[in-house]
């Protein structure tokens, strides 16, 4: 007995490869499923797209590419950031924030953002009644460290206060002793302002005048009156669109580089940004520049320096900015070190520790065989919340991320916080010459970086090498300087020559009057206006001497401000005594004449 034709056996063949592929196709496709976890994000894209839209939102949604690829991190579950724009607006922020917790099907299990501090205040008091984290790495306001108030709100980026350190150091660096602190009427600003003020005469340094912007916006009278008390050295703690108003208002009053320094964030909108929106002040794009050519800018170290150092899913910190400048449209010939810029960096660390956050609450839960709670999450489970806070404040954190060691700042110590975080110093000149593919060309220059952990300021190769725009090319000074200055040794030694002998003149005079004081015809010419009229001269004698002294002759210190005071009260009290004995003698005589000798007698006595 004959099988079975060969060619039956193909076709049986044929049809379990046509029932299979199918079946394999669906496990395969079933067991790649992955569940999704939705995260809801607000970041201002306009009218400022410069800044979030160009860098902070690539970098976030690039953290999420590189989060749903890693195979360890969540691997059964998906990431998805759902945007909205919030125009650091508060209403508008508040109305998108409710859109994106109310979405059907998509619950989300924390939120990002928002960039503006005072906008980010009410989200994050709002977050907390919705059972999730708030994840921020963009507002720096200190009020947001309140822990009651804002529960479930946490940042990676050091706030505003740690700036301060290193503006004192750099005061004192260039031994600047006075400079005016300009406030914006805003929880950001005033309350860094005191916490710099602290900073500053912590170094021996003379307590910053603090003035308080009017919400006016009129700073005439501000500019007049910093003006007359003659500082040259300016901190601006305001936004953007107030540093134009400010610095145009100045300008306009005569405070403007070289003669004043502006010491200003580095986290402004746009390269630019003075030059923006020019058409909503009275200044002209040339005259922006001109008010601000060498001002210094301050802000936290973006980049850790270690670029060859593995972040995440193998890594460094090279290939993800490689990434990040393709997401970007940042020109592929960008230095590594400037392509992460404001503060987009720690967006993409933000992002490692919500995900690291959510990869211990799934492998706690699924312990427990509790995993739906995480992937059928609700806003009523608040044991889904306690989780989350425990996690991040005790298990997952620091870790090493892009902008290096990162920490939940707001969860540090006061003590921790001022040890946390590098900051960079630049000094920028915008009255340069443009090339010619940019008409708004500026230069800036590495001072140097501040290290917050140890309090020493490190210079930089740019240090010895910055091109300040006064004419003798050495830095500004913080206050006019009254300069002692003799032209020539033989010119001081003529007159010291010449005054000691109207000195010694002078003394032998007054002795003989002293000595002859009851003589007949002394006494007619008043001697006691002679005792005063010498004793003036001995004085004004004393004084051309002293002010003919200088650096020539011994070095000068704080104390030699006794010496101008000095010179001023010899010449004042030898004038009076020359002058006014003489007038009173004059009148006598005349008076004489006509009250006869008994004014004589009153006189002399």
């Amino acid at each position: 007995m004959s099988g079975p034709h060969p060619l039956s056996k193909k076709i049986v063949m044929s049809r379990h490869r046509v029932v299979l592929v199918p079946v394999l196709l669906f496990v395969s496709i079933v067991a790649a499923e992955r569940i999704p976890l939705y995260v809801g994000g607000l970041l201002p894209s306009s009218p400022n797209p410069s800044v979030f839209s160009v860098y902070s939102a690539p970098a976030v949604r690039l953290a999420v590419e590189h989060i749903n690829d890693d195979k360890d991190l969540l691997p059964d579950h998906e990431l998805v950031l759902r945007l909205n724009d919030s125009q650091c607006n508060v209403g508008l922020a508040l109305y998108q924030m409710d859109r994106l917790l109310t979405a059907s099907n998509e619950t989300k299990i924390a939120m990002l953002g928002e960039a503006c501090s005072p906008v980010t205040q009410p989200l994050a008091a709002t977050s907390q009644y919705w059972n999730i984290p708030q994840f921020n790495f963009l507002s720096g306001s200190n009020k947001l460290e309140n822990r009651i108030a804002y529960s479930k709100y946490y940042h990676v980026r050091p706030i505003e206060d740690s700036l301060n350190q290193a503006k004192a150091n750099l005061l004192a660096s260039l031994n600047w002793r006075k400079s005016v602190l300009l406030v914006q009427s805003a929880d950001l600003f005033t309350l860094n302002a005191r916490d710099l003020q602290d900073e500053v005469t912590a170094v021996g340094l003379d307590l910053p005048d603090l003035k308080v912007l009017s919400d006016s916006n009129d700073f005439t009278e501000t500019a007049r009156s910093v003006k007359a008390s003659d500082v040259r050295v300016i901190f601006g703690l305001f936004y953007e669109e107030i540093a134009r108003q400010v610095i145009c208002a100045f300008y306009q009053n005569g405070i403007h580089a070289p003669t004043y320094v502006w010491i200003l964030f580095s986290w402004y909108h746009s390269r630019y940004w003075y030059t923006a929106n020019n058409d909503a002040i009275n200044c002209s794009k040339n005259e922006m520049k001109e008010a601000l050519d060498g001002h210094f800018t301050l802000g936290s170290i973006q980049l850790r320096a270690d670029t060859n150092t593995t972040i995440f899913a193998g890594k460094t910190v090279r290939d993800i900015a490689l990434e990040f400048q393709k997401k970007a449209d940042i020109s592929a010939g960008t230095p590594i070190s400037e392509t992460f810029q404001k503060y987009s960096a720690y967006g993409y660390d933000v992002m490692l520790a919500l995900a690291r956050m959510l990869d211990m609450a799934v492998r706690n839960f699924t312990a427990l065989g509790e995993i739906d709670r995480i992937n059928n999450f609700t806003y009523e489970d608040g044991y889904v919340s306690q989780v989350f806070n425990t996690i991040l404040e005790k298990d997952s954190f620091p870790f090493e991320g892009l902008t290096g060691r990162v920490v939940l700042y707001n969860l540090l110590t006061a003590k921790e916080k001022r040890l946390f975080g590098n900051v960079q110093i630049e000094y920028i000149q915008t009255n340069v010459v443009p090339d010619a593919n940019d008409t708004d060309s500026q230069r800036g220059t590495l001072v140097g970086w501040f290290d917050n952990s140890n309090g020493k300021l490190t210079r930089g190769v740019g240090y010895d090498k910055v091109p300040w725009t006064t004419q003798d090319g050495d830095p500004p000074v913080d206050t006019p300087k009254v300069v002692i200055k003799l032209h020539g040794k033989g010119a001081f030694i003529a007159i010291a020559i010449i005054g000691s002998v109207c000195i010694i003149l002078a003394l032998i005079l007054l002795l003989l009057i002293v000595a002859y004081r009851k003589h007949s015809v002394m006494q007619k010419s008043f001697s006691h206006l002679n005792e005063l009229i010498v004793l003036g001269g001995l004085l004004v004698y004393i004084m051309a001497i002293i002010y003919g002294l200088d650096g020539q002759f011994f070095v000068f210190t704080n104390s030699s401000l006794a010496l101008c005071y000095l010179r001023n009260l010899l010449l004042a009290f030898g004038f009076t005594f020359i002058f006014g004995s003489i007038l009173v003698k004059t009148t006598t005589k005349l008076m004489k004449r006509s009250f006869g000798s008994k004014l004589v007698s009153c006189v002399n006595f």
